[in-house]
Order: structure tokens, then C-alpha cells, then sequence
């Protein structure tokens, strides 16, 4: 089939992925470990030390170590939860612990997978689609060195893989032909790869069936399996069972059908359309629905452009030779369409400003679209010859103005968040493990270093691991705060310390009566997404 982009060879296979390029796919796999390494070098540099960027990151890291351990999927070792927003990430760290038997190991070689794995499938989506290797290229690279990426790349969150498994589903949709066993078998289990790495990713996945069925529909001459009827029911039926285990285990453990930190930080706290719903406000409905798609659009389109102005000039291009080129019934609108619905979505059920969204790292759903739609830009401007000089300059803007420069700037990021996170939470969870009684129950706000390194029992205040919390989350935003109510509970609930950010809970440091301060952690850089000093407090309760 030929189009805008020249020649467009059609046909998903494994070999021609992985193995027949196999000398440009390893050196674009040296290529992520030089930017990997880099980026470890300088955490050694600022941090003395490798470990993760975020304290959630420990979160996985001990959901692994239990699993691994035979103790379940779970924080309180014995007492399974959903706590993972994304447990196809921690499974996949839980593989790798199996292994290393270290969590900071574990979490960078799945790290390093992941991101080689991206850029080798954008830059063989692009050339394919593009009929340039260059473009492809340019789409491998404008994938690893945005900011995002490399911040995500050492954090041990979920961030590469979410990368990577959006650009399987592409792969799946647009190498493939809709009959095919490939798009029938494959598009649904890279769907559900996605949903369980992201549930934002649910909302790509009626898009994605409902287009393999429009390509399908009206061609003559298909065999009966191949029908688009039937292509649709199999991926249907292939999508409830992958995903079958994650509903099964959400509904067994909590009562409802996603983890638990979709309701203890999203819906719980008034945000989003459910949020909305269960405070039955009226203003906050019609926010929900309006004023946050909204919001939300403006939000990425500022993003794009603080990324790269050159970049975000390169995506409209691209999508409008993506939609020309594409409007045979053979090729499809997933893509440009749910580029368009997916921000509004999640402008209405959870916006990811309104959460704490460090390094914009809830925005890693949205970067395989813009280096694959920015590369096919350049494709467009490079295959009209008068514009190869621009297509040549867009290159290097994007690249040695944006890019490049700000791997400086995102590499210092990584580099403090390592410290701030070693500083507060890892070496609080040490010092819980040498000096609080094994039997003690701790109450705690950032749960992921206490519950790795600390190894007691965590009653979990913003209720990621303790969904017994909802209940006082849905009194209100600043329930936990409410020192009189919160004291009864605690001490019905037997609580023998209290760990918490103390300008967070100021109220906390006030009763040194009943909390007292035994223990102090704070960060050398501002990182501005932690709560520091960190405190451990003792509790005293009245015997009355």
C-alpha cells in the first residue's frame, strides 16, 4: 500500500522486531544503557548511592519481596490487598527479585528492559509507517530523552512500562492486518498489558476494538473466522481473560473493581467525576464534567510545549498525514482518536494535576503518541524535498535545544529525588527496623520505605493498604486531620506509633503529650513533592 509516507509494509512478526534488525536493535539498547548509566552516575555523584526516585517505588519493592517470599500480594505480609495501581510493574519487579533478591536491582534491570524495548518498537513502528529509518530513529529518541522518560527510567515506578506497552498496542494495531491471528491475539493482550500498567489505558481499549472491527467491516471475500463480528467477540473473549485475574483479585480483597489507590486518592477525596458523585455537590459534578476535560487539554498542550515548541509545531503535521495517509478502511483512526478522547477522559474521572503528580509522571501515557506522531512530522516535511532543510533543523532544535539540555535538568531531578528519598523514608524504615518492637502497629502516611525497610504491621492513613480508612477519608478532606476524632481512633485501633510528615499534620506536633517525637528525617534538597521532616512519634494513650 503506498501513501503520503511512501510504501507501507503491513505484517506483525516477532523476528522482524527483535530479530532481524538485530545489530541496529543493539545499538539502540547501548544507546538506553549509556543514558541509563549516565543517569546512575549522578546519583552516585549527588546521592552516594543508587536507589529509586520515589518512596512508591518501595511500595512495589515491598509487594514484590512479599510475593516472592510466599507472603502474598500484599503490604501487611499475609493480608493480600490491591494496593498497586499498577501490578502488571510490580509483578514484573517481583520477576526480577526472584532473581537479584534486591529491590533497587530488580526495579533498574526491569527499568532497562522496558525502555530498550520502547525505543526499539518506536523506532520500527515509525520506519515501518514511514518508510525512513531516520524518522524512526528520531521517534526512538524523542521517546528516551523527553523529561518524563528519563526521570522514569531510574525511579523503579511503572513509568517505562508504560511506555513501552502503548507502543505494543500501536505495533499490534498498525503492523498487522484486522483478520490477522496477530491483531485478533495480540492487540487484546497488549490492551490489557496496558491497562494493568496504567488504568487510564482502559479508556484506549473500546477504540482500539471498535476500529479493528470498522477496517474489518464491508471487505469482501474474508474467511468466516476472520468476519469482523467474529475478530471482535476473539478479542473480546482474549481481553475478559487476561484481565479476568485483576478484576478477581480487586473484588476479593476490596469490594470493588480497581485498586484501592484509585479510591483512596482519586474518588475518596472528591476527585473526578465519581468524587463528584459521592458528595453529590453540584458544582463539583459540572466541574468534573466541563471545566476538567478542559483543564486537562490546556494541561498537556503546555506540557508539550515546555517539552519542545519545535516538537508540538511537529505533531499537528504528523497527525494530519497520519489521518490523510490513513483514511483507507485498511488502516484505521485509533490512534488520532484516542489521542483526542483520552485527556478529556481523564479530565473528567481523575485529573492528573490534581493528584500528587511527581515529575509529571501520570503524563507517561501520552509521550509514545507525541515522538510517534512528532517523528512522523518530520517524515511529512523530509519526503517533500524543498522541506528537508526544515525537517533537517526541526531535528536539531528538538533535539540540541530541548532535549539533550534538559537530560542535565532531568538527570539532577533523578539524582536529588534519590537522596531526598534515601534521606526520609529508607532510612526511617532502617531505623524502625533497629528500634521499634516487632509486634508494634505503626500508622503511617507514606507507606512504601516504612513498609520495606520497617517490616511491622502499617495502618495506612491515606488508605492505600488499610481500606478500613475510607470511611474517615469520606468525612472529608481534612479528616485525618482531625486530631480529637483521630486520637479515639488510633487508640482503638491500638496504634503504638505514629509516622507522618509533621508540617502535613501540624496539629500532631502539638499534643507531644500523647505523640511523642522520638525520631527525625529530613531532605537536603527541596524536592517538592515530600513532606519533610518526617517524624516518628511514640503514642501515649490515656488508660481511661
Amino acid at each position: 500500500m503506498n501513501s503520503r509516507f511512501g510504501a507501507i509494509k503491513v505484517g506483525f512478526s516477532w523476528a522482524r522486531i527483535f530479530v532481524r534488525p538485530l545489530v541496529w536493535n543493539v545499538l539502540l539498547a547501548a544507546l538506553v544503557a549509556v543514558v541509563m548509566g549516565r543517569i546512575l552516575i549522578r546519583e552516585m555523584k549527588v546521592a552516594s548511592r543508587i536507589g529509586f526516585t520515589m518512596d512508591d517505588a518501595w511500595i512495589h519493592a515491598a509487594l514484590a519481596r512479599n510475593l516472592v517470599e510466599g507472603n502474598g500480594f500484599s503490604i501487611n505480609p499475609g493480608t493480600p490487598m490491591a494496593v498497586s495501581t499498577s501490578p502488571a510493574w510490580t509483578l514484573l519487579m517481583a520477576a526480577f527479585f526472584l532473581v537479584y533478591r534486591n529491590p533497587v536491582a530488580a526495579g533498574l534491570t526491569a527499568s532497562f528492559l522496558c525502555s530498550a524495548l520502547s525505543v526499539i518498537v518506536a523506532c520500527e513502528l515509525v520506519r515501518r509507517l514511514s518508510g525512513s529509518r531516520a524518522a524512526g530513529l528520531a521517534a526512538g529518541l524523542f521517546l528516551l530523552l523527553n523529561p518524563i522518560s528519563l526521570w522514569g527510567i531510574s525511579s523503579g515506578m511503572e513509568v517505562p512500562l508504560v511506555l513501552l506497552s502503548v507502543l505494543l498496542v500501536f505495533a499490534a494495531h498498525y503492523l498487522t492486518e484486522p483478520a490477522s491471528k496477530a491483531r485478533r491475539v495480540f492487540e487484546p493482550l497488549a490492551l490489557a498489558l496496558a491497562a494493568t500498567t496504567r488504568p487510564e489505558l482502559f479508556t484506549i481499549i473500546p477504540f482500539a476494538l471498535l476500529d479493528t472491527w470498522r477496517q474489518g467491516a464491508g471487505r469482501p471475500g474474508l474467511p468466516r473466522r476472520a468476519l469482523p463480528w467474529n475478530t471482535i467477540v476473539l478479542q473480546m473473549a482474549i481481553l475478559g481473560l487476561a484481565l479476568l485475574p485483576y478484576f478477581l483479585f480487586n473484588f476479593s480483597t476490596t469490594g470493588h473493581p480497581f485498586p484501592t489507590s484509585f479510591y483512596a486518592k482519586a474518588s475518596h477525596r472528591g476527585i473526578g467525576l465519581i468524587g463528584a458523585l459521592q458528595t453529590g455537590d453540584r458544582d463539583d459534578l459540572l466541574d468534573s464534567l466541563f471545566a476538567g476535560p478542559q483543564f486537562q487539554v490546556l494541561a498537556l498542550l503546555r506540557l508539550i510545549i515546555e517539552q519542545s515548541a519545535v516538537l508540538a509545531l511537529l505533531i499537528p503535521l504528523g497527525l494530519l498525514a497520519f489521518t490523510r495517509s490513513f483514511r483507507e478502511r485498511a488502516r484505521g483512526w485509533f490512534l488520532p482518536v484516542s489521542l483526542a478522547v483520552l485527556p478529556l477522559a481523564l479530565g473528567v474521572m481523575a485529573p492528573p494535576d490534581a493528584l500528587a503528580n511527581t515529575a509529571r509522571r501520570y503524563y507517561a501515557i501520552f509521550m509514545p503518541y507525541t515522538a510517534v506522531l512528532g517523528a512522523l512530522g518530520l517524515a511529512v516535511l523530509w519526503k517533500s524535498y524543498r522541506q528537508r532543510v526544515l525537517a533537517v533543523l526541526g531535528a536539531g532544535l528538538i533535539l540540541g535545544v530541548n532535549l539533550i539540555p534538559g537530560w542535565k535538568v532531568a538527570t539532577k531531578k533523578a539524582a536529588e529525588d534519590v537522596d531526598t528519598i534515601q534521606r526520609l523514608y529508607v532510612k526511617m524504615g532502617q531505623w524502625i527496623d533497629r528500634h521499634v518492637e516487632p509486634n508494634a502497629l505503626l500508622a503511617v502516611n507514606d507507606i512504601g520505605g516504612v513498609a520495606y525497610f520497617g517490616r511491622r504491621e502499617i495502618l495506612d492513613l491515606i488508605g492505600l493498604a488499610s481500606p478500613e480508612m475510607w470511611p474517615i477519608i469520606l468525612r472529608g478532606r481534612d479528616a485525618v486531620r482531625d486530631i480529637p476524632y483521630m486520637k479515639k481512633y488510633l487508640q482503638k485501633r491500638g496504634v503504638d506509633y505514629l509516622v507522618v510528615g509533621a508540617k502535613y499534620y501540624p496539629a500532631y506536633t502539638r499534643d507531644q503529650a500523647t505523640f511523642e517525637p522520638v525520631a527525625v528525617f529530613e531532605e537536603q534538597f527541596v524536592s517538592g513533592h515530600t513532606w519533610s521532616p518526617q517524624v516518628v512519634y511514640r503514642c501515649h494513650w490515656d488508660k481511661d
